[in-house]
């Protein structure tokens, strides 16, 4: 049984990949099994049902409602940029990242120093390294429901690849949609993007963008790709209650 279970993961995993590099086909349709829509590979006698079609346009746009209309939710940014955060409409967000709580309004943060609220300092008088490096990481988080929003236009060339209950869409970006999706500090290396979503039952529950960047850096060549995963969850049932502390000093001049 677990040499079948992974003869068929290595199968569902060798489509994905195939589909990636994929042509549209016209006569493709969801549903069909990976040997159909892969005509010039040999049948296989166990067939996995992954499929590589055309994105659709309208299941894209609703996957990404569901983040984009949702009144609150969680989200989580994987690797280097680590971040967890609580999106509440109405509240400021609730954000952690280096094991620092902090709760962000536009441009104005709150850090907990100690037990203390109080808002993150730069110049003369600025914060201690510890909260420095979580804050760039907080400052730079883009909340899930404003950034879908940015690239969804951008997007071209979809494919899908359906597997049961999840459709993962990849997808190119044109090149303002690449620059758009950058960091601060990448924008003008920036030279192509890729953005990944996986849709389950209808809900978009992760996604991840690749810019490929290339170019000078002051001195330094820069070459190379730059990562972002984002998981969301809790859609329509997170709520975000920040103390009476954080709130007063959100609202200092």
């Amino acid at each position: 049984m677990q040499k079948l279970a992974s003869s068929v993961l290595v199968i569902a995993v060798f489509a994905l990949v195939a589909c990636a590099g994929a042509h549209t086909n016209p006569e493709r349709k969801r549903g069909d099994s990976w040997a159909a829509c892969e005509p010039g590979i040999p049948s296989l006698a166990l067939r996995v049902s992954v499929c590589c079609v055309t994105g659709d346009p309208g299941e894209i746009d609703k996957a990404i409602r569901t983040v984009t209309a949702a009144d609150s939710y969680a989200f989580t940014v994987k690797g280097a940029q680590g971040v967890e955060a609580a999106y509440q409409k109405g509240m400021p967000l609730a954000m952690k990242a280096d094991g620092i709580e902090f709760f962000r309004s536009g441009a104005i943060m709150v850090v907990k120093d100690g037990e203390i609220w109080r808002r993150t300092r730069t110049g003369t008088l600025s914060d201690p390294l510890r909260i420095l490096g979580a804050s760039a990481k907080v400052r730079d988080a883009r909340p899930p429901h404003e950034e879908l929003v940015k690239l969804q236009k951008h997007l071209k060339d979809a494919l899908a690849a359906d597997l049961a209950r999840l459709v993962i869409i990849t997808a190119k970006l044109d090149d303002a949609g690449a620059r758009e999706a950058a960091r601060t500090e990448d924008r003008d290396l920036a030279r192509s993007g890729t953005v990944k979503l996986w849709i389950e039952q209808g809900k978009l529950t992760q996604y991840e963008i690749v810019i490929r960047v290339q170019g000078k850096r002051g001195n330094a060549e820069v070459a190379g790709e730059v990562k972002t995963s984002v998981i969301i969850t809790g859609v329509g049932a997170t709520k975000v209650d920040p103390p009476a502390a954080v709130l007063k000093a959100l609202e200092q001049p």
